[in-house]
């Protein structure tokens, strides 16, 4: 089994505590850990199912095993890497730890975990900000715009994003619709919701297109000047149904036809690079990252606007 990455700032509470559910699932019988075990517990290595099931596992078998998941020869050693790590960060103001997570390439549940932490200890978290101005649920937001469709890393952030308004924090409709809050998005726009059903077929399943197209058809010239990025940015998440390529290139439109600024610069985050791009150059980069998506349609469909 491939090995985890140790989160950028690990919780020895939560590493004990999935020692303890790894122990549990273990004296329960269950199926789910034995492969686990097998890969990260030398002494089981070349066991049966019914050899591990049988075998005496106690709570330190449970942490080597954690530990070896982890990429550490031993329970001793992962902790105390999480200490020293703890004893870096001791210093550094709680905010910057806030969005060093928010930042981490491959969220994980500790992540998620310390995230939660952070709040229950500072509930005034919710509403810090970034140098560049972004709340955290904003930044949440930008990331996701990346990642839509992208399964695997746009989950844990709609996890944070769900987090984050448990503890309070305000969204908004742009926000909302890149994180996939259908209620609120629904709820701000229900006015138009009766004619979106008309214009659009809702109840398809491919995630996003259909708060996009909600979205398109609140015919706000505001909102639909910050959407047009977002709808370019799921053509790349477009399993390659030829019909929802063509819904969404519908919805393109209609958020040009609502008043969407093809010449407004907006700050970007790719792959940790900040860049301003207008939806033309927006939809160049990501046209030179996914070579195979068709986003010469776009790009077309831009020009035609006078877009720069």
């Amino acid at each position: 089994m491939q090995q985890k990455q140790l989160p950028a700032t690990p919780s020895l509470e939560h590493l004990k505590s999935q020692a303890k559910q790894l122990l549990k699932a273990h004296k329960e019988g269950s199926l789910a850990p034995f492969q686990r075990i097998r890969s990260f517990f030398p002494k089981l290595s070349d066991a049966t199912d019914v050899e591990i099931q049988s075998a005496t596992f106690s709570l330190q078998d449970a942490q080597l095993v954690i530990a070896r998941e982890y990429g550490f020869a031993s329970w001793t050693r992962l902790k105390e890497e999480v200490l020293h790590r703890e004893r870096d960060t001791a210093s550094v103001p709680t905010k910057d730890v806030l969005f060093q997570i928010l930042r981490t390439p491959d969220l994980t549940q500790a992540d998620i975990q310390r995230v939660e932490d952070l709040l229950t200890a500072d509930p005034s978290l919710v509403s810090v900000r970034e140098e560049n101005g972004r709340i955290p649920i904003e930044a949440l937001a930008s990331r996701s715009l990346i990642n839509f469709g992208k399964e695997r890393w746009y989950r844990p952030i709609r996890q944070l994003y769900d987090l984050f308004r448990e503890h309070g924090a305000a969204t908004n409709v742009v926000a909302a619709v890149l994180m996939d809050d259908r209620e609120y998005v629904e709820t701000s726009i229900h006015n138009n919701l009766e004619v979106l059903k008309q214009r659009f077929d809702i109840s398809r399943k491919w995630r996003g297109i259909n708060l996009l197209a909600i979205a398109a058809g609140c015919a706000r010239a505001e909102l639909a000047k910050i959407l047009i990025l977002v709808a370019i940015g799921t053509w790349y998440g477009v399993r390659g149904a030829p019909e929802a390529l063509d819904e969404c290139l519908e919805i393109v439109v209609a958020l040009l036809d609502a008043g969407a600024d093809v010449h407004r610069r907006y700050r970007v985050d790719i792959d940790g690079e900040v860049l301003e791009l207008t939806p033309l150059t927006y939809t160049q980069k990501l046209a030179s990252l996914f070579p195979d998506k068709p986003f010469d349609r776009i790009i077309e469909v831009l020009r035609a606007a006078d877009a720069i």
